[in-house]
């Protein structure tokens, strides 16, 4: 007993290590326009407040005011090649600031718009563009990623749009991450617009951290089993001990999977961020509210529930929860806070608990169908009705869970 709690404190430990040896590891960018956040205002009177806290902010360096048009999704035979461009409308002065070698007037195309793309496309789809689109074409670099997805017209003037789209702004600054925003939303108490575009990290950084968070998810299960095994509260996992452990090694590792995929695919990650997403303020009561029952109720509502129908569904949807996760609660994506990582990883561990509980009801269903005798009986029937009883304490230990790792994903994104 005392070997092997030894040894999961050991490797939790060493995980605890190498998360905290991974941002020590990081370069920070220093290409221009590398990262950058567009913040949207819906209104002008959200506008006139947001560009008060702005100018508070920031300097005029790091700020390029402009209108948000919209979001044009792109012609392609096939939907994958597909891709949603953000439209910005902006004054070649404000633009030269930034961009003083570029030619202007002139439409700016980032990196990830198809070559296919032809920017007359954008006068047939708003009227307001057409006047522009004669003006010369010219595609940004890779390296430029704040102007990924995105065309931005740099124009003489901009008064024939102030009446059309919305107030915006590109912070073109580094390390401005969706925390960042959120606490710019709670301050400001007005609802905000964002498309975010974040750097990936080095691959050394990366890999430290995932491998990292591989330790630590495997050490802190080991640590929980050996703890509150003889607890009431963990006494419905006793006899299914077993079951338990290979179903939490399957989610962790579906998502540290679909992590090392992500990385090397950034476009799966970019495809969240970019697109437009409207983030309004939250009240504390709004919060609490939602660590206590969104994600646990969420969590027992769709992978438990579909196994009372078709069993072996709750492990598949399971699994994939664990590898669609991974674009939100990724603790190695962009942080270099050791702090804001460890609690997101926390958050990542206690998430895979409860998805790990909900998938073993699905599997002691799924076993009672296929292996009625590991029930004490012959009978089909009585196997699943047993089975069909542990629905309770499982969905308890599983809400429970969720709940503490929508608590340590709180705590992280502030």
């Amino acid at each position: 007993m005392r070997l092997r709690l030894g040894a999961f404190a050991f490797l939790f430990s060493l995980g605890v290590f190498l998360m905290l040896l991974a941002p020590l590891t990081d370069l920070p960018p220093t290409k221009p326009f590398s990262e950058g956040v567009l913040v949207i205002a819906p209104d002008e009177a959200t506008s006139r407040a947001f560009q008060q806290f702005l100018a508070a902010k920031f300097s005029s360096t790091d700020i390029l005011p402009a209108r948000f048009v919209g979001v044009y999704e792109t012609r392609a035979e096939k939907s994958h090649r597909r891709r949603l461009l953000t439209v910005l409308v902006a004054t070649r002065h404000d633009v030269r600031r930034f961009l003083p070698s570029v030619t202007l007037p002139a439409v700016l195309i980032g990196d990830g718009v198809p070559s296919s793309f032809s920017v007359t496309e954008l006068g047939k789809w708003q009227e307001a563009l057409h006047p522009f689109c004669h003006l010369p074409v010219v595609r940004l670099s890779a390296e430029k990623r704040a102007f990924k997805w995105m065309v931005l017209f740099a124009v003489d003037n901009l008064a024939p749009m102030t009446t059309f789209g919305q107030p915006a702004w590109l912070v073109l600054r580094p390390k401005v991450s969706t925390a960042t925003v959120r606490r710019w939303v709670q301050e400001t108490g007005v609802p905000l617009g964002v498309s975010l575009r974040v750097t990936p990290k080095a691959p050394r950084t990366f890999w430290l951290a995932w491998l990292g968070i591989a330790l630590l998810c495997l050490g802190a299960h080991g640590l929980l089993w050996l703890c509150g095994r003889q607890k009431a509260l963990m006494r419905p996992l006793g006899q299914e001990g077993g079951l338990y452990h290979v179903l939490a090694v399957l989610y962790f590792a579906s998502y540290l999977l679909a992590a090392g995929v992500v990385y090397c695919h950034f476009d799966f990650y970019d495809a969240l961020l970019i697109p437009p997403q409207l983030l309004p303020p939250l009240s504390v009561g709004d919060i609490v509210l939602g660590a206590l029952v969104g994600n646990g109720v969420w969590v027992v509502i769709t992978v438990m529930v579909p196994s009372a129908v078709v069993p072996p569904l709750g492990i598949l949807i399971g699994l994939g929860r664990g590898m669609v996760s991974v674009l939100t609660t990724m603790p190695f994506s962009s942080s270099t806070v050791f702090v804001k990582d460890f609690l997101a990883a926390l958050g990542v561990f206690w998430q895979g608990e409860a998805t790990a509980v909900a998938m073993l009801w699905s599997a002691l269903l799924t076993r009672a169908l296929f292996a009625p005798t590991t029930f004490g009986t012959g009978n089909h029937w009585q196997a699943y009705k047993s089975a069909l009883k542990a629905f309770f304490p499982l969905g308890i230990l599983a809400w429970l869970f969720a709940t503490l790792a929508t608590f340590f994903g709180l705590l992280s994104s502030h």
